[in-house]
């Protein structure tokens, strides 16, 4: 949407997102070649929006009227 200060931020969450999902997922259930629970995947969700999306791994910048997430699994927008 033109003029929307937020576009930007709403794939950025998007990706973080993912990629939060994947690592912990990956790092879980690595090497496992039965199917996956569906409450432990439940689970592993609802610990990443508990404790993954601290302060410390993750903000917000503004350039040129629009709103960036930065942290892991997010390709950064501004250039140097």
């Amino acid at each position: 949407a033109q003029g929307d200060e937020f576009e930007y931020f709403r794939c950025d969450a998007c990706s973080a997102t993912f990629f939060k999902v994947n690592q912990s997922l990956t790092s879980r259930f690595a090497g496992r070649s039965k199917s996956i629970p569906s409450f432990e995947v439940v689970d592993i969700l609802e610990k990443i929006c508990e404790t993954m999306f601290t302060k410390d791994e993750f903000g917000v910048k503004q350039f040129e009227g629009k709103k960036y997430l930065f942290g892991p699994g997010v390709v950064d927008h501004i250039p140097d």
